[in-house]
Parts: C-alpha cells; structure tokens; sequence
C-alpha cells in the first residue's frame, strides 16, 4: 500500500506541475549530466522554467523526454568517456551556477 500510495502522489504531483506550467507558460529546461549541451550554450528567457533532479538519481527519463531542451554542466570528469575525473555536483551547486548565469544572461545581477 505504502509504495501504490507514493507512486500516486508522485503521478499527481507531475501532473499538478505539468497543469502549473501550461498555465503559467515558459519553457521547460531540464538538467542532466545525461544532456549533452552545456548551459553556457544557452540563451535563458524570464519565463524559463529549471528543473533539476536528485542527486542520486536525476530526472526521470520520461521528464527529459518532455523537457523543452536538456542542459548539462560541463566538468572535468563526470560518467561520459569524454569527460574524465568529477562525477557530480552537488544539487545547491549546480542550482546556483545555472540561475546565476539564467541572471547574468539578463542583466539581472547587482552589486547592492
């Protein structure tokens, strides 16, 4: 009961935030160290919408999928061939390296 329980108020959840963003508008811009274009690629607008996974695991295959476009951070290191060494970022990392350039982007950084 408890596992049918979760997986419905995980289904409801992306339901909840799938109806949110046809609502509200935007694109939806997934982050994966499965991705292979690097979010210094990028050009964000206001109304994109980040989407970051766990740390364990990332996003499931079927968010990706439906995601406007999948950005990656390039590191020396991660689990593709290319890239040899760091395996991940942390979450609150990788969070403040992708909004701070989505800011920068639109001049939206000041020194207060």
């Amino acid at each position: 009961d408890f596992c049918l329980s979760r997986g419905l108020g995980d289904v409801y959840k992306r339901q909840a935030f799938a109806d949110q963003r046809v609502r509200s508008g935007g694109r939806l811009i997934a982050l994966s160290s499965h991705a292979s274009q690097p979010y210094t690629s990028w050009q964000f607008e206001p109304d994109d919408w980040l989407l970051f996974g766990r740390e364990t695991d990332g996003l499931p295959t079927d968010v990706l999928g439906s995601a406007d476009a999948a950005l990656t951070i390039p590191m020396s290191g991660a689990k593709r061939p290319q890239q040899a060494g760091v395996r991940s970022l942390n979450l609150s990392v990788s969070v403040g390296v992708v909004l701070y350039e989505a800011l920068r982007q639109q001049n939206l950084l000041t020194l207060a």
